[in-house]
């Protein structure tokens, strides 16, 4: 799901190829095997003519490997060393982790950064029990995240709409909210206090709440999260939870 489509100007040629050699990459990423270009290019209904001028630049930049036997392709470990370095140096990431790590054993919880991406959540750091590597990368759909309903809050409230559940979402769990107009209330309760909860909506039997991290001069792209499980909720206090996600996200704008 794409927020807000309508308001966006029609993509330029080079937006576009851009944006199918993006998908190619996906597409890749996702096969357990190698794929042809007929493959390819079936599975994203590009022209094979396109898919073929993408797939040659991407071998030519080192980013897909093509066997030369087989004349299939498939993604190139250059492609985790960019992440790497991405990850590694992209400024707010780098100094995270201490923070998330001092925070998650303070708490006895785990502690997630994620940010907003079009209509999911994808988290980028995170610490404790629950916050090895596999969660890396994980992502939910703003209407079933915490952290994605704070985060909506923080823009404008003309564009709220354009982030609820549509009519075909999926239900997560028995505890996926899918109306538009209650995650409208939700993220309206989030601009007002600062903070957001998701209650069981993505994953069974855990509970999390967010808070932004404040950036001068711009809407937060980030969102700090305490995950813990829903039996342990009966033995918190969610004010001091809520107050904690907030200190947590402050710290983490100071860092």
């Amino acid at each position: 799901m794409t927020a807000n489509p309508g308001s966006r100007p029609p993509p330029d040629s080079r937006t576009r190829l851009l944006r199918h050699a993006l998908n190619v990459l996906d597409c890749l990423l996702r096969e357990p095997r190698s794929l042809g270009i007929s493959e390819v290019a079936n599975r994203l209904a590009l022209p094979k003519s396109t898919t073929f001028r993408i797939l040659h630049a991407l071998v030519a930049l080192e980013m897909v490997h093509k066997d030369a036997a087989t004349r299939r392709y498939s993604l190139s470990s250059r492609v985790f060393g960019f992440v790497h370095e991405l990850t590694l140096h992209f400024g707010p990431l780098a100094r995270f982790p201490r923070v998330l790590r001092e925070e998650a054993e303070r708490l006895r919880a785990s502690l997630y950064v994620s940010t907003l991406s079009g209509g999911f959540t994808y988290v980028v750091a995170a610490s404790g029990s629950r916050g090895d590597s596999f969660a890396l990368g994980g992502q939910a759909p703003v209407h079933a995240s915490s952290a994605g309903k704070v985060l909506v809050a923080a823009h404008p409230r003309a564009e709220w709409p354009g982030y609820a559940p549509p009519g075909n979402a999926p239900k997560l769990t028995r505890h996926t909210n899918t109306d538009p107009a209650r995650f409208l209330l939700e993220v309206a309760d989030a601009a007002r206090r600062g903070v957001a909860w998701n209650r069981e909506e993505s994953a069974l039997h855990y509970v999390s709440v967010a808070a932004p991290i404040p950036e001068p001069g711009r809407a937060p792209r980030f969102a700090a999260a305490i995950l813990i499980e829903k039996r342990e909720l009966a033995l918190r206090d969610t004010g001091e939870l809520e107050e904690a996600v907030r200190r947590i996200a402050r710290r983490l704008a100071d860092v």
